[in-house]
């Protein structure tokens, strides 16, 4: 269950940044206190089903996108794989690499 609570905690903190609310903003839009969204991203406590139901709500998710641990990595996680796939690329890699991040950065 630990680890569980754990994955929730980052996959919590993982939405609230991809959605541009900070804890405090996060907590204000809930009607909870900072401490109590720090208390869940850090799985120091159980969140209540009312929560989930307006955490998703406040960002316009289902209850069950809290809970996609599948695809769950950090941003250190992220930049240390793409830094060894670029360390270990060729020249033909990276330029590939280097026009696929300017295509991607058009159409986002």
């Amino acid at each position: 269950m630990e680890n569980e609570l754990k994955k929730f905690g980052k996959r919590l903190a993982e939405l609230r940044n991809k959605h541009n609310l900070t804890q405090d903003k996060l907590a204000e839009k809930l009607g909870y206190s900072i401490n109590h969204i720090s208390k869940l991203e850090l799985a120091k406590t159980n969140p209540s089903f009312d929560l989930l139901v307006k955490i998703a709500d406040t960002m316009n998710i289902e209850i069950k996108d809290l809970f996609d641990f599948q695809n769950t990595i950090s941003e250190n996680e992220l930049r240390g794989k793409i830094s060894k796939i670029i360390d270990k690329a060729d020249k033909e890699e990276l330029e590939l690499i280097y026009n696929l991040h300017k295509i991607i950065k058009k159409i986002w």
